[in-house]
């Protein structure tokens, strides 16, 4: 995916299974997600590491749209987390541009996600 990370804090200590054993992890801990390897996970694709577009599991991949407005949308439980916010980000971006056509004699324009 084209965001391969994201970063946070834990509010609140957490216990966590890592390897077999529990961990407990303080509140206030800087912690990044590696987003990019979630379409690595061998128990949920068979020989991640190869591209295959055709994999019949591919619905289950952590993608930047997904199946955005397909009819199967749902299917898609790994849906990038920034999925929404690229959008918002992109139509603030397009309607800012469009705010200054006016200057070149263009009617107000505006973008809805």
């Amino acid at each position: 995916p084209p965001v391969t990370s994201a970063t946070g804090v834990l509010k609140e200590a957490t216990k966590v299974m890592l390897v077999g054993k529990e961990y407990e992890l303080p509140a206030g801990l800087l912690n990044q997600y590696v987003l990019s390897m979630a379409n690595r996970d061998s128990s949920m694709f068979e020989d991640p590491e190869v591209f295959n577009p055709d994999r019949l599991t591919l619905n289950k991949a952590v993608t930047w749209n997904g199946a955005f407005g397909a009819e199967d949308e749902d299917q898609f439980p790994r849906i990038c987390p920034g999925r929404y916010m690229s959008i918002d980000v992109t139509t603030a971006v397009i309607n800012h541009a469009l705010s200054h056509t006016s200057e070149l004699g263009v009617h107000a324009i505006r973008a809805t996600p």
